[in-house]
């Protein structure tokens, strides 16, 4: 079975289609936890840095939203390339700068990594199911566009 092929189907939907709903559904999840998490109040101050991932979690889970849902899959999937592929730049910059890494946010609760290697690699891994899927996603559009 191709990438091109539909696949078997699950209620007139193919298991990409499943699979790219579930991944949606499952970043949404967790950016919209580390948004409540990040945007309630706490009991000692936040590093200003916490604020970024905070805003950045609202986005993502924007974004998540956009990809669980199938009219704005593709374009959704883009936009998620080019965050996360910005996401590993902006861990080397931040490692270049000495920016402190400690209470970033960006994980989630009590989950720290340091900018190189952990919030690239990180970056990195969750930039290849939204590649998948605008691979997946352009491909099915093109076919429709050809065949209509």
């Amino acid at each position: 079975m191709t990438l091109d092929a539909p696949g078997p189907e699950v209620r007139g939907r193919t298991a990409a289609d499943l699979l790219a709903t579930i991944w949606g559904v499952v970043y949404a999840t967790w950016a919209g936890l580390k948004f409540l998490a990040g945007s309630t109040p706490a009991m000692c101050l936040r590093p200003p840095i916490a604020e970024l991932a905070t805003l950045m979690s609202f986005f993502e889970l924007i974004l998540g939203i956009a990809v669980a849902s199938r009219p704005s899959r593709r374009i959704a999937a883009l936009v998620g390339i080019g965050l996360h592929v910005g996401l590993v730049l902006w861990a080397f910059i931040a490692h270049a700068r000495h920016l402190p890494w400690k209470g970033c946010g960006c994980v989630f609760v009590g989950i720290e990594f340091p900018w190189l290697p952990g919030h690239a690699l990180l970056a990195a891994a969750l930039l290849l199911p939204f590649l998948a899927i605008f691979v997946r996603e352009e491909r099915r559009h093109r076919r429709v566009r050809s065949a209509g």
